[in-house]
Order: structure tokens, then sequence, then C-alpha cells
């Protein structure tokens, strides 16, 4: 038996479930599972839909929390005044004198984990407070001064270079390195080509299941055009334009005359 052989045998069910759809990133397959096995916090880096989302879930499905919930905050798209209350909940006055608490992220994800996408859009004093709460676990909602307490595990995602906002002291340095254990970095999809095609098999799968329709077969010739595009949206763009395709498609095999037009003109023009 040969050692390829041997190697995918032993092969963990994570690193097969890495090695199905984002191949390119096996070499970083032991530091992700260790990742996965740890309650240290996590912080991926990369352009937008580069995957960040897809690699906060895996490792939250298996980790030691995998059964308990796993929640977004999406930092970027929510108005900055609002954020504290979003993520550690807030405190208001009932008519009948009895104080309500409003829960937040923190609370609603329990013992599960948070993920904190666009984290380098919070504010200096709420990266304050987040820094409190991984040190110690504990946050003070907003209108409140009682502690409450948290075994949240906290993952972020960000495409901005948090090394160059310590520096312009946009992001808190001490923040910064709580996720000096574990930071990974997602390339954009134009550079990571082994990964086309798994993910646009898997994405055909999932398109045609959401339109009810048989999934048709994915020819070479529009895999190649798929694998020859530059990509600027990333995975998000890919999985957008397999969604058309699936969509418009009548037959049982996905043609390049089903691809959106910008892909069929950028493929004509390279082989002009």
């Amino acid at each position: 038996m040969t050692r390829e052989k041997n190697n995918r045998q032993t092969a963990s069910p994570f690193t097969e479930q890495l090695a199905t759809l984002i191949p390119s990133l096996l070499p970083l397959a032991e530091a992700l599972e260790e990742a996965a096995a740890s309650d240290l916090p996590v912080l991926f880096i990369g352009a937008a839909g580069t995957g960040k989302t897809y690699l906060a879930r895996l490792l939250h499905q298996f980790s030691p929390r995998s059964e308990h919930p796993f929640v977004i905050m999406p930092c970027g798209s929510l108005a900055p005044n609002s954020l504290p209350s979003v993520l550690f909940g807030q405190v208001q006055d009932a008519p009948e004198g009895v104080d309500v608490f409003c829960a937040g992220r923190l609370a609603t994800a329990g013992l599960g984990g948070l993920l904190l996408k666009d984290i380098d859009t919070l504010s200096l004093q709420v990266q304050s407070a987040l820094l409190r709460f991984i040190q110690t676990g504990t946050y003070e909602p907003v209108g409140s001064v009682e502690l409450h307490f948290s075994q949240t595990r906290i993952f972020a995602a960000t495409n901005s270079d948090l090394k160059k906002d310590v520096i312009k002291k946009r992001f808190r340095g001490d923040l910064y390195h709580c996720f000096h254990n574990f930071t990974f970095y997602l390339p954009p999809l134009c550079q990571r080509q082994e990964d086309i095609e798994p993910l646009a098999q898997a994405m055909v799968i999932r398109s045609a299941d959401q339109f009810h329709k048989k999934p048709p077969r994915l020819l070479p010739e529009t895999l190649r055009v798929l694998q020859s595009f530059s990509w600027p949206g990333n995975i998000r763009q890919l999985e957008t334009s397999i969604q058309h395709a699936v969509l418009i498609c009548s037959r049982d095999e996905l043609h390049v005359e089903h691809l959106p037009q910008n892909l069929r003109e950028a493929a004509g023009d390279q082989s002009t």
C-alpha cells in the first residue's frame, strides 16, 4: 500500500471535509484542527467572499461546542451606536420598575461560538469591552453595572490589515494579540485554482436543490471557463454565477452558454 493511500485512510473527518471543498487549505489542516479543539479566539483574515464564515462554522462544527449555537454578528453592517447593545445586551427600565434584560449576541451564543464579522469596524471602546470579555469572561450590558458571565468562544473575521490598524491606533494591539495563537489568512479565489472544481460541484447540487431541479452535469468546457476567470468577488461571486447557470439551465448538462455574460465575455477575450 502506498504512503498516499495510508494518508487517505488515516485522515481525520475534519481533514476529509476540508479536502472535499477547499483542498488548497490542506496545508493548514493540522493547525485548523487544533484551533477547532481549543477554546482560544480565532481570527480569519481575507477579502470578502474568501470563505471566512465557512471556516469559522467548520471549526465550530468539529469543536466540543458543536451542539451549542453558532451565532454570527455582522459588525460592519450595524449602526456603530447599536454595536454595544447588540453584542453585550441592554438593560431597560420597565413600567413595573423591574429592569428588563435584552439579550445580546454573547448571551444568545451561550456555550457556543460567536463570529464577529468585520471586527475592525468596532470602536475602540467596544474593543476594550471585548478584550475584557476574552480575558475574564465577564461583560456589562448597556445600561447596567452588573457583571454578566459567559463562556462563549470568539471567532473574528476581517478583510483589513489589523497590523496597520494597530499602528494607526484604529485597533487595540492587546486585542489583536489575543488572536496570536490562531490567525489564518485566506487567499483570494484566483490564487486557489484547485478549489474551484469542488466548490462549483457542491454549488451546482445546492442550487439545484434550491430551485427544485435535478443537478445538471458540469461539463469540462464549462469548468475551464470557471477556472480561467479572475473572480474578484471570490467564492461569493462563484456561487451567484452557479446559481444563475443552474436557474436558466433546462438540460441535463451545464453548458458555457448558461454562465453569466461577464464570464463568457472574459473567456472569449482570453481565446482571441
